[in-house]
């Protein structure tokens, strides 16, 4: 799901309602909202508000758009009430919730990693999200 463009906005809900309306018969039981969710501000708000609408628990990564675009501590403070509705679902739940102290900047992130076993499995949600600016100054990159 990335919002943004007004058919993501119209593909999203529709993909929310049709989880909604299916997920017993599916057998859907988590929803992975695999980072690069929104460019701009407005459009995290307004996307959480239709995150939240799912009726089954959904895991929020955070991708390099939230970082490039300087919305990784908004990111983190939208998403941070979910991951820890997450933490009280599921068996050895782990996470560090708060910034961390970045050594080579020495500025604060949000890395937003964590991890739980579910069903037999250990589901790892891993911030992948580099944090060095690319030299075209859209997405970042890693040497």
């Amino acid at each position: 799901i990335h919002f943004g463009h007004e058919y993501h906005w119209i593909r999203a809900q529709e993909a929310i309602d049709w989880i909604n309306k299916n997920y017993e018969k599916e057998g859907i039981e988590l929803v992975g909202v695999l980072g690069d969710i929104a460019w701009y501000e407005q459009d995290h708000i307004n996307g959480k508000k239709i995150l939240d609408q799912l009726l089954i628990p959904y895991l929020p990564v955070i991708g390099d758009n939230e970082v490039s675009t300087g919305n990784e501590k908004l990111f983190y403070d939208l998403y941070a009430p979910q991951i820890e509705k997450l933490s009280k679902l599921f068996p050895n739940f782990t996470w560090t919730p708060g910034p961390v102290v970045n050594p080579e900047t020495g500025k604060e992130m949000y890395l937003i990693n964590y991890a739980f076993n579910y069903k037999g499995l250990h589901i790892v949600c891993n911030d992948f999200a580099t944090r060095k600016a690319s030299q075209t100054g859209r997405e970042r990159i890693d040497d």
